[in-house]
């Protein structure tokens, strides 16, 4: 796609979002987690604050151009709920189960670190009347270690954007 289609796409899809939620979104998933190598460059350009394409980290980092990069928030693709459980067929306890155990190791791995665990859900399938039950087994888990920030991602992108100042990073 040419870089000027590629701009009027994201720039429609963030008025898109914008008009139903009345505000401006603040981070971005790819369609199919797919980037050119303008993206980052056009996301920032457009007021985007953090982006989650890339699943190769468990922890924050800048990515983009030096003048206004974007926080990376590593997406965990292999553990969300429509490819465990919708593509792979993976039962929702198992989901629960994998979810609960990847928590419990980036918990222990966090304890020095901090990590993330950005889990991806879609309200077609977590949100069945027979699905949630497990949702709500994985957020009691989670809830009931020290220390846990349940949050979203711009207040992370934001966290991370002081701490980066500070370290001059």
């Amino acid at each position: 796609m040419a870089e000027a289609d590629e701009r009027a796409y994201i720039r429609f899809a963030l008025d898109a979002v914008a008009s139903v939620a009345n505000a401006m979104p603040s981070g971005w998933l790819s369609p199919e987690q797919s980037e050119s190598i303008r993206t980052p460059t056009l996301l920032s350009e457009l007021g985007v604050d953090y982006v989650c394409d890339w699943a190769n980290d468990d922890q924050p980092y800048l990515i983009g151009p030096a003048d206004r990069p974007l926080v990376s928030l590593p997406l965990m693709q292999e553990i969300s709920d429509a490819n465990l459980h919708w593509t792979r067929r993976v039962t929702m306890a198992q989901w629960a189960a994998l979810v609960c155990e990847a928590f419990d190791t980036l918990y222990r791995e966090g304890q020095d670190s901090g990590r993330l665990l950005v889990l991806p859900l879609h309200p077609w399938c977590i949100g069945q009347p027979f699905r949630v039950r497990y949702l709500q087994q994985v957020l009691a888990h989670m809830e009931k270690h020290d220390g846990v920030w349940a949050t979203t991602g711009t207040e992370i992108a934001s966290w991370y954007r002081r701490l980066s100042d500070r370290c001059g990073t």
